[in-house]
């Protein structure tokens, strides 16, 4: 379950009832996954919109990624990888 909060996002995790707060580039992200997206396509999308490195966008993006795989958020089809 999520929210939108003042341009941030706000997920409940319904197993546990713990809340994330995601901040704007959060917030990008998860409107960019709401539909299926290639962890290449979801950074080359990233980049595209924000001042960042390539590593660095990588390296927050899959962190962030697996954050949400933790909480039972979100599933990677091996697919779109």
């Amino acid at each position: 379950m999520s929210n939108v909060l003042h341009d941030e996002v706000v997920i409940m995790d319904l197993k546990n009832g713990n809340y994330l707060n995601l901040n704007r580039i959060g917030t990008a992200i998860w409107d960019l996954i709401k539909n299926p997206i290639a962890i290449h396509d979801l950074i080359q999308a990233l980049l595209l919109k924000y001042d960042v490195e390539e590593q660095a966008c990588q390296t927050h993006v899959l962190e962030f990624l697996n954050t949400l795989i933790l909480h039972d958020l979100l599933i990677i089809d091996s697919k779109l990888r």
